[in-house]
């Protein structure tokens, strides 16, 4: 159980200091742009996790400083980061696990609070912008339907548990500038909860599983504690869909906030059910795409990934492997749809968590298993090509 009493603590923390500074943030249309102007932010963004998991360390500081891997997330080219974090490590003064931050001392017997703002501190001073994201609620790897997390409260965190640890993270950063968003909850999903199994809505006026008002209630918190953050509100179904908000879109109280969040990965259809890339964007644009279509609001592609070894298996050889073929078809989408999107993940090694093995390569990671270069050349400069139009 969360212990609300760190709370205080939680919301009292100091602004961190930064070194640099950052245009505000706004959505105009479907696009997000610097306050006050019409040029466009479109975010190209690492997702760098750990932070979520039970090291309450962000990935890489048993090898690296948080400033040596934020200065390589900038050198490569991403212009900001999807900084995962869970309700435990918000609300509880949990001390980091040291195995995983045995290249950084400083961080020795610190909590996952002092991690985290090692990180965003590491970002910032590299200009970074920064979108905090709530990913799980309790320290773990996410996402299983069987983890009891699938909702915005569990067994182990209240609903205004949830809420609480949102408000902090604005308030703990509200200072900052280059923390620019806050995802409210990641990948919404059927789950079970005390043993009820619940099925998850959008708006459909059962409390117990409908994530819309949800959503609204706490972004509403969120912006009473910090109104110039972007709320960044995902699809529910692992946010893979969205058209809920074709009639009944998310309302904020805040004007030139609302960002909506998909994500998307190859193993989650087949060539059987998306034959051709006319099919792919079809299935997309019914999902999600039609809010960036109709220019209705941003949609953030906050999570996509691909293996990053073999080069033939998963980037090129798209005549015999799907994974290869979504991967052209998905970059395609991203490029055609001008979206903002955000790759999974910057992380060289898997992090600490049940299911996880600590320092083991991360196929999906950007970085090699020393957190030093490229994971695959190939794979890094399909995703440098994506950041420009």
């Amino acid at each position: 159980m969360l212990h609300t009493t760190a709370l205080t603590a939680a919301l009292a923390a100091a602004a961190l200091s930064f070194s640099a500074s950052a245009q505000r943030l706004e959505t105009q249309g479907r696009f997000i742009v610097e306050a006050g102007t019409s040029k466009r932010f479109r975010a190209a963004c690492a997702n760098w996790y750990g932070l979520e998991e039970d090291g309450f360390a962000p990935g890489g500081l048993q090898f690296r400083s948080p400033a040596e891997i934020a200065g390589l997330i900038s050198q490569y080219g991403f212009n900001c980061v999807r900084l995962p974090v869970s309700a435990q490590l918000v609300l509880n003064h949990t001390e980091t696990w040291a195995p995983a931050v045995s290249a950084y001392p400083p961080l020795q017997g610190k909590t996952g609070l002092d991690a985290l703002d090692a990180a965003v501190k590491a970002l910032a001073d590299a200009k970074l912008r920064i979108f905090l994201d709530l990913h799980t609620l309790s320290a773990d790897w996410c996402c299983s339907p069987h983890d009891g997390q699938g909702l915005w409260y569990s067994a182990n965190v209240s609903a205004a548990q949830w809420r609480d640890s949102l408000v902090a993270l604005a308030t703990r950063y509200r200072a900052n500038p280059f923390v620019v968003g806050l995802d409210l909850k990641n990948e919404l999903r059927d789950t079970i909860v005390s043993g009820k199994s619940l099925t998850v809505t959008w708006d459909s006026g059962n409390p117990a599983t409908d994530w819309k008002p949800a959503a609204e209630e706490a972004a509403a918190a969120v912006l009473a504690a910090h109104p110039d953050l972007l709320i960044v509100v995902e699809g529910i179904n692992y946010a893979g869909d969205l058209k809920g908000a074709i009639a009944s879109p998310v309302v904020l109280p805040v004007a030139n906030r609302l960002v909506y969040e998909a994500h998307n990965y190859g193993y989650w259809t087949n060539r059987r059910e998306i034959p051709d890339y006319a099919a792919f964007r079809r299935h997309l644009d019914d999902s999600w795409g039609f809010l960036v279509v109709n220019e209705t609001a941003p949609v953030w592609l906050g999570e996509f990934g691909n293996c990053n070894s073999p080069t033939d298996k998963c980037l090129r050889d798209t005549a015999n492997s799907w994974q290869a073929q979504w991967w052209a078809y998905v970059r395609r989408y991203v490029q055609e749809r001008s979206l903002d999107w955000g790759i999974w993940s910057m992380d060289g090694t898997q992090s600490h968590a049940p299911g996880r093995t600590f320092n083991k390569t991360e196929g999906y990671g950007v970085l090699d298993q020393t957190w030093s270069a490229p994971s695959n050349p190939v794979f890094l400069a399909d995703l440098q090509a994506m950041m420009t139009d």
